[in-house]
């Protein structure tokens, strides 16, 4: 997935990252987060800021 939007992460169990990060999405359990990584780093995903490729 790629970043449409900045998001900074609330908590430790969120991603942060910046618009054009590549994502890797492991699972899309419901529509508003997803779980993935980001440089070598595991967590929820905000799934409004990112676009599957």
């Amino acid at each position: 997935a790629v970043a449409k939007h900045d998001y900074e992460a609330r908590n430790d169990t969120e991603l942060s990252f910046k618009r054009g990060d590549r994502l890797k999405i492991f699972d899309q359990p419901d529509l508003s987060w997803w779980t993935g990584e980001l440089n070598g780093r595991e967590g929820f995903i905000a799934a409004a800021y990112v676009t599957l490729e």
